[in-house]
């Protein structure tokens, strides 16, 4: 059997619960170093901009430019069902997307 024929690229998907909003897709980068929430993300969850704290903590973007995040907040990430669901604090670094916002669907407040 190939076994270029059985590595698997597609990326991985999951729904979590976000500061008590149902996520319905969720990206995992293993590659990434850092977690990043867009702006309008953000403010659709409904978080008061008070919760945000400046960090001196440029990013490379995709294009090899420099990114200034407008900051950093922790928000609970909860995975899995009851009785086996985890929580975790997780940090989002909150990036402006300058670029037209893509259609984003947010579920339903848990």
């Amino acid at each position: 059997m190939d076994p270029m024929r059985n590595q698997n690229n597609d990326a991985l998907v999951i729904s979590a619960t976000l500061a008590n909003f149902l996520v319905k897709k969720v990206l995992i980068d293993s590659g990434s170093s850092v977690d990043i929430m867009f702006y309008d993300a953000y403010v659709q969850l409904g978080i008061d901009n008070a919760q945000l704290r400046k960090v001196n903590t440029p990013l490379t973007g995709f294009s090899g430019e420099m990114i200034e995040p407008l900051g950093e907040v922790m928000l609970p990430l909860s995975l899995g069902s009851l009785p086996k669901r985890s929580t975790k604090m997780v940090k989002f670094l909150v990036w402006l997307r300058l670029h037209p916002p893509t259609t984003s669907s947010w579920g339903d407040r848990v």
